[in-house]
């Protein structure tokens, strides 16, 4: 495929400063392909003159594959010598092309010393500090701080601590949008005073309030409906008068602020403090550490600087990232590549500013960042505007209903300056002449937002049964399918309403998106297993088991009834079994909980996810199962969402949301539930904490005084300058010109009885039907659908797995272990996992408090240990999952290294035992054997074994046992389990 015109100069002209205005199914991807190649072809260019920023995994995985791709054709076809694609081949490889996030952590990790010398912290941030990717986790983190924080300091903010404490999410959702700004704290100084960096040194925060006293003046007051408790005879004037005071409306412009500000200054500097003290790094924390790197360290910066830079998703990025990019250049080669018409991202506190006021950001920007050094080195020069303007995706007639939303007014009385969005709009011409008449644009009006939902249904089948649709495809026409359509909806309650229809009547469909996965029948149950897991006498925790297997409330009150460890009755035997082997599961958390969705033959998408994202959140920190628990519970709480994304059957309608849909491209699309109050959205904003330019901070919260009482109620201030402020509904627009350009032929909107204003513009303007009211068939498979039943070869035995504890006679009668565990202490089995716990943390390097050296003394001789090992130079390893085949035997023994060092000519793998007395010291030799066999296999150098009895202050070294002791024993466990207990295939545990 040839570039075109526009294609062409944005891929050729390699320096200067340049927005590539990429609409819309304009070959953006192709393009910057073409660019990086160009760049790369040049031979005085090395693999640190090249950085390239995206926003996600698979865009900068497939950037990476593309360039490579491009590069072999490009020699198949002698458009490249054979040197010339070896010295491109190397540097694809070398080239930092990856998301901003990555970046940002590589940065980090180089300099943490510089983040304490900013802020003034004691501590160091530990080069082994990763980016905790889960939302619920990170939330959880700053509530557990919040908590701490408030313990120790609430008393310092009087009555206004109680407005952070009721809201830790909402103080979180306020510290990551002023990170996204760039706007930090300052150590408070001796004086007093709580200084702050950027924000116009903290001006920012009480917002341009003679503009907002301006603004007040068209407000008309607050109605009966505008509760706000008893606050008309505290306020001295009257807040429900009509028209509202003067007196009022100062009130509300210039509410003295500074002590909320104050309080909000310290918070934000104790988490970020405490985010350095536990290693614990989101998004915009690792964002803000990189920026602060990069512009308190000329060294750092001068160690990432590069000549040519860009950054794909340019209208997605904030203001923190728009001043690191800037540090970034070696010379003045910045191209941003993006498209403002599909910026719809604003929840995550972007600045779309960056795209569509490039050259004054860049001005700006640059100004502050030189304010007393030089760390823009380059003066940006012209900026030039490259516009891509042929369209490969959709017809004429989609491409222009997809613009006309950009003008369309939100409500009868916004005032939208219709020239003025024109003027900046670049307008595109669709290059599928062979569509022809194939396409089409239509408006549906139902009688009720059900019977949307049924027309939904109506119209996929419409577009697949009834013979008057074709899909073209590479100028080649042909009937269209169930995997042709795409239904995009507002919200992810509607995509599941949707979808659930879809299920009822037969239709193939497939749910992307995000979904409440917690608050699913699947997360629930787990929920449920994990507290009947982790508390042995919670009778309660079999109850919601019980009633899921479908007995009744008097059933489940009799088998309550019961002791639970001894009751005999069929059900209780079989719960109580599968739970002790779950139990010794508890350290391989992937397993445990694959377990139990197999206990109920559940495997799909939910179950997937849920496994992934707990498995992912058990990964990277030293998470127990009462903390996996408490994820589960506060998803459920907070509604949280999560991606789901499995693999669609080939022939399914595919249900997502808009948001989702950014990048993909359909034959058909459907939007339904445009209605009033649903799309576009109305809703004012419902935050407690807020910011904006205008504004500065303010809370929806405040502490209402009466006689000798106090309660916390709304702000009628707050609300005040709220209703003050003309809503903007431009990225609402957005988002529906992004649901429009997902289509190539054929566009469905869809409404109720009460249209928005967005579907009446065009129903209006091009006409509409009324939305049917037959049944909808409920449809069977049909052999379209259908797919050839595989041929099975001959079922194969199934390999065993053995845990290693079960091959050990660590019970008084000799025999193996029921459990994974192995601690013999004399404070229990729960005391022991802690030690274990806190030992993975010593060799992690990550710190805790140090009050649990007193609660666990063995923790002093771990310290040790490590410190040792350290000492010598070995590289240490934690919590390490290990398995050692026994081919003859068709089993694996699988077990949990707690430590092992890697020195250049030796491996010691260490065990850390509470016992009180050697008594299963061969047992536990037999252990660590297992454990050294498959390092010495796994790293080809010889291993010691070493016993480290932390109660008794001592260790043990020794040599690894001979193999056949391995064998006889694992015989043995094999032999006396298959006769009586179930084993665990491979299948199961992987």
């Amino acid at each position: 495929m040839a570039l075109n015109e526009s294609q062409r100069k944005i891929a050729e002209t390699t320096e200067g400063m340049m927005v590539a205005d990429a609409g819309p199914g304009t070959g953006k991807t192709f393009t910057v392909v073409s660019r990086c190649i160009n760049i790369l072809r040049k031979k005085d260019v090395g693999p640190k003159d090249l950085i390239m920023l995206t926003f996600t995994r698979n865009a900068a995985a497939e950037m990476k594959e593309r360039v490579t791709a491009e590069v072999t054709r490009m020699l198949s076809e002698k458009e490249v010598t054979a040197e010339e694609f070896r010295h491109v081949s190397k540097l694809v490889k070398e080239t930092y092309i990856g998301t901003f996030d990555s970046f940002c952590l590589a940065v980090v990790k180089q300099s943490p010393f510089n983040i304490s010398k900013f802020f003034g912290f004691k501590e160091e941030l530990s080069r082994s500090a990763d980016i905790t990717e889960n939302d619920s986790m990170n939330r959880a983190h700053f509530s557990r701080f919040l908590d701490r924080f408030m313990h120790t300091r609430g008393e310092d903010f009087g009555d206004l601590a109680a407005l952070a404490a009721e809201n830790p999410s909402q103080m979180y959702n306020l510290l990551n949008r002023l990170m996204a700004r760039g706007i930090l704290p300052y150590k408070k100084s001796s004086t007093g005073r709580y200084p702050w960096f950027g924000g116009n040194d903290g001006k920012d925060l009480v917002g341009d309030t003679e503009t907002l006293r301006q603004m007040l003046e068209g407000f008309k007051g607050f109605d009966k409906s505008d509760d706000f408790g008893d606050v008309s005879s505290l306020e001295g004037f009257d807040v429900y008068a009509k028209p509202p005071g003067q007196e009022m409306k100062d009130a509300a412009a210039f509410e003295d602020r500074s002590a909320l500000i104050d309080m909000i200054h310290e918070i934000y500097y104790a988490y970020l403090r405490q985010c350095v003290i536990d290693g614990h790094l989101t998004f915009g924390v690792v964002a803000t550490f990189a920026f602060v790197v990069l512009y308190s360290d000329p060294q750092a910066r001068e160690s990432f600087k590069t000549r040519y830079l860009i950054v794909d998703e340019f209208q997605d990025t904030n203001t923190n990232q728009m001043m690191i990019s800037l540090m970034l250049l070696k010379e003045p080669n910045l191209c941003v590549v993006g498209d403002w018409k599909q910026g719809i991202y604003g929840f995550r506190f972007v600045t779309i500013e960056n795209i569509t006021r490039f050259e004054d950001r860049i001005r700006d920007l640059r100004k502050f960042l030189n304010d007393d050094t030089v760390r823009v080195s380059v003066h940006p020069g012209d900026i030039m505007r490259f516009p891509l303007m042929e369209n490969y995706r959709s017809s004429q007639l989609v491409i222009d209903r997809a613009y006309e939303s950009l003008t369309i007014p939100a409500t009868t009385s916004e005032p939208l300056d219709k020239d003025a969005v024109r003027k900046d709009i670049t307008y595109i011409t669709s290059s599928r002449d062979e569509i022809g008449d194939n396409t089409g644009f239509q408006c549906v009006q139902c009688e009720s937002q059900d019977a949307e939902i049924e027309e939904v249904l109506r119209r996929i089948l419409d577009y697949v049964e009834s013979g008057n649709y074709t899909v073209v495809k590479d100028k080649e026409n042909r009937r269209p399918r169930y995997g042709d359509i795409a239904v995009l909806c507002r919200t992810s309650a509607v995509c599941r309403k949707i979808f659930d229809a879809c299920q009822e009547h037969g239709i193939p469909a497939f749910l992307q998106g995000d979904v409440s996965v917690m608050a699913t029948r699947y997360g629930k149950m787990l929920l449920a297993w994990l507290r009947y897991i982790s508390n042995d006498k919670d009778m309660w925790g079999i109850v919601p088991i019980l009633a899921d297997l479908g007995y009744s409330e008097s059933e489940i009150e009799r088998l309550r009834s019961y002791k639970s460890d001894t009751a005999d009755e069929p059900i209780l035997v079989e719960l109580r079994e599968f739970k002790t082997r779950l139990r010794a599961k508890r350290r391989r958390i992937t397993e445990l909980i694959s377990d139990i969705f197999s206990y109920y033959g559940w495997d799909n998408d939910i179950t997937q996810a849920i496994t992934t994202i707990l498995s992912s959140s058990h990964r990277n920190s030293l998470m127990t199962i009462s903390d996996l628990i408490r994820i589960i519970e506060s998803d459920i709480e907070t509604d949280a969402k999560y991606d789901v994304d499995g693999l669609p059957l080939s022939n399914a309608v595919i249900i997502q949301t808009l948001h989702k849909s950014k990048g993909l491209e359909y034959p058909f699309v459907i939007i339904p539930r445009i209605d009033q109050n649903s799309y576009p959205s109305t809703g004012g904003d419902k935050s407690v904490f807020r910011f904006s330019d205008l504004t500065g901070i303010r809370c929806s919260r405040t502490i209402i005084y009466f006689g000798n009482e106090k309660k916390i109620g709304s702000s009628w201030r707050t609300s005040a300058v709220s209703k003050s402020i003309v809503k903007d509904y431009s990225e609402e627009r957005r988002l529906l010109f992004v649901g429009i350009s997902r289509a190539k032929q054929y566009v469905t909107l869809i409404a109720g009885k009460k249209p928005s204003a967005f579907f009446s513009y065009y129903a209006d303007k091009y006409g509409k039907t009324e939305g049917g009211t037959e049944p909808v068939p409920v449809l069977t498979l049909t052999e379209e659908l259908l797919v050839e039943r595989p041929v099975i070869s001959a079922i194969k035995p199934r390999r065993k797995n053995i845990p290693v504890h079960g091959m050990m006679h660590l019970d008084k009668s000799g025999y193996r272990a029921e459990t994974e565990s192995d601690e013999f202490n004399k404070k229990g089995m729960q005391y022991g996992t802690d030690v274990h716990k806190l030992a993975e943390m010593l060799v992690r390097g990550k710190p805790f408090d140090a009050h649990l050296f007193k609660d666990y003394p063995q923790l002093n001789m771990a310290r040790d240990v490590v410190e040792r090992l350290k000492g010598e130079g070995a590289l240490l390893t934690a919590e390490k999952e290990c398995s050692l085949p026994l081919n003859d035997l068709n089993a694996t023994v699988r077990g949990v290294i707690d430590m092992y060092a890697e020195f250049p000519d030796r491996i010691e793998v260490h065990d850390w035992k509470t016992d009180a007395e050697p008594v299963y010291v061969n047992e536990y030799k037999l252990q660590l054997t297992v454990y050294a066999h498959v390092l010495a296999h796994m790293k080809n150098k010889p291993v010691t074994c070493h016993i480290d009895w932390l109660t008794q202050g001592r260790s043990e070294e020794f040599q690894p046992l001979p193999m056949d002791l391995i064998i006889e024993r694992a015989k043995e466990f094999l032999s006396a389990v298959t006769k009586t207990q179930y084993i665990p295939d491979e299948e199961e545990l992987l």
